[in-house]
Parts: C-alpha cells; structure tokens; sequence
C-alpha cells in the first residue's frame, strides 16, 4: 500500500470514529507502529487530525481545514446535486471565479460544458481539471500553495483577483452559522473568497446541508454578500430568515 493511500485510510478511520489508538491502526492496516507514528506526524501538521499519547483524535471547533484529498471524498452525492443546480447561471463566454473548494470542482462539468468560459481560480487541483477537459481558458492565482489544501494563498493570489472582474462567483464555505453568516476554517482561504465575492456581477454560494449550523473560525460574510444559495435542502427556519432577511435566495432541488 502506497504512503498517501494509507494516510488516506488513517484519515477516514479517525474522522469516522472520532479517535483511534496506534496498535489499532498499525494491525487493520498491516504495518508497524513505527510506520503508523511517522503517518500520524505528517497528518497533524497537515491539520489533518490531533495526536495523543498512543493514538489521534479528530480535532474540534472550526479552526482546521480538511485537506484537499478529503474533502473531494466527502458528501459527493450531494455535491453533485448542487453542481447541476449551477446549470441555470450559465452562459457561453462567461467569465467566472472559482474557490479552491471541491463543492465547485463538483461544478467543472458544466462549466466546460456551457461553452468558451474563462476561469479564475485559486484551486490547484480544480485548474488541473478544468485545464485537462481542455474547454476553458484558465487562470491560476499565484501565491504561496498549501499542499494539502490543494490551494494558492497569501497576498499575491488576493492581488492577482484583483485584476479580475466576473460575470459569476461560485465558491464554497466550511460553515453556515446562524449568527455570524458564512464561515471558513482558513483565514486565508476567507480572503480569497472576500475579494471574488467583491470582484463579481452574480454571486453563488455552494452548501450542502451538512454546513448548516456549523460555525468556524474565520468569517467570510453576511449572507447579503451572496445573491443565492445553492444546497440539496433546506436549512432549518432561522437561517432561512436570516438569508431572506439579507436579500439572497436560497435554491435547493423541489423549491420553486
């Protein structure tokens, strides 16, 4: 078994029971407990998990942003549903802004599909997609890159959309609080996120309904910053006021 493959299945173990001990690691997947440390070390600095004496646990709170190899793993059928609600906003010849999330990698598709659009992105991993389906002319921020968040950061790449202005803004969020609005474990990653939403005509946010009440640590925005949300259902009714009460619009798959 390959090195990222079994960090992959260390990361999924501990997600899924919350904490694990090294002896139980090292015999479900057939390695030694040496192995298994020096794995737990390269994914605690990746904020993949937290060590503890013999084992990990999943960490708490919004602080922490799920890796790249992750997040492309999760919740995909309703990804899924969302990206095809994406279909309506657009046209051939847009111009739009993409995040580095997987919610708007799930969104690739239909991009190329649309016609000659041309993209603006942060995500290494969604412009080697977008890049390899060959349909749109793409633009890559440059910065400094997170490796396990697949993404480019800093002040350069918040500089460089800067120079953009697009005709849609399709990005994702680690959290929808009811209090605070739209929330994401990086600091950095909110500022890449802050300047599309300011650089955009139509703006759209991707949640998938395991989001709702999840507040991190960074805070994106108000909901009024957004024109829409696009989810596979609806949130419960204090969110759906807030965001009415902002202006935006929610859009889910049976709501007209």
């Amino acid at each position: 078994m390959l090195k990222k493959e079994r960090q992959q299945k260390i990361a999924d173990v501990v997600r899924s029971k919350k904490s694990v001990t090294v002896q139980e690691l090292a015999l479900n997947l057939y390695v030694s407990e040496a192995t298994i440390r020096r794995d737990l070390i390269e994914l605690e600095k990746s904020g993949v998990l937290s060590r503890s004496h013999g084992g990990a646990f999943l960490p708490q709170g919004g602080a922490v942003e799920s890796p790249g190899m992750i997040r492309e793993k999760q919740n995909v059928h309703k990804k899924r549903i969302i990206a095809g609600l994406v279909c309506d906003f657009l046209r051939p010849e847009t111009t739009v802004f993409i995040d580095s999330s997987s919610s708007a990698g799930a969104v690739i598709p239909y991009l190329t599909a649309a016609g000659a659009v041309s993209v603006i992105t942060n995500g290494i991993r969604n412009c080697l997609k977008l890049t390899q389906q060959g349909a749109a002319k793409v633009y890559i921020c440059p910065g400094t890159v997170s490796g396990y968040s697949d993404a480019a950061l800093g002040t350069d790449a918040v500089d460089y959309i800067s120079g953009f202005y697009a005709d849609l803004c399709i990005i994702s969020c680690g959290g929808i609080s009811t209090t605070c609005g739209v929330t994401e474990a990086s600091r950095d990653q909110a500022h890449i996120k802050q300047k599309m939403l300011e650089n955009s005509a139509t703006r759209l946010l991707l949640c998938d309904s395991s989001k709702f009440g999840r507040d991190c640590m960074s805070i994106v925005c108000g909901f009024d910053k957004f024109d829409y949300i696009l989810t596979d259902s609806m949130p419960n009714k204090d969110i759906v006021q807030n965001v009415k009460n902002a202006g935006c619009e929610i859009i889910c798959p049976g709501i007209n």
